[in-house]
């Protein structure tokens, strides 16, 4: 049974054919790593941290160590709220977070 991961992207200021394209991009990436891409978690209100929550009740939940992301960006705008975030959820659950290389 492969190892589950989930990802995340904010979502508010990209269309449909973006975000299909990201996502497929994440599971793409898992599967080349052997784990399935459980679930991506959208951030879709400018500013919010409501779908981050829900990852790291789903992280705990389900026991998942692994964190896609299209881009650091995702997890906003500079390297200081980059650096706290993948902090928390490497602190809180466990899980490391890895970038997918797309282009926002």
């Amino acid at each position: 049974m492969p190892e589950t991961a989930h990802g995340y992207m904010r979502t508010h200021d990209a269309g449909d054919d973006e975000i299909e394209a990201e996502q497929d991009r994440m599971r793409h990436w898992a599967a080349a790593r052997g784990w399935e891409l459980a679930r991506v978690h959208e951030e879709d209100t400018e500013g919010a941290f409501t779908a981050l929550d829900e990852l790291v009740r789903a992280l705990r939940e389900s026991g998942a160590r692994q964190v896609l992301v299209p881009s650091f960006l995702h997890l906003g705008a500079n390297l200081v709220l980059q650096a706290q975030i993948v902090d928390h959820l490497l602190c809180t659950t466990g899980a490391e977070v890895y970038s997918t290389g797309g282009p926002r």
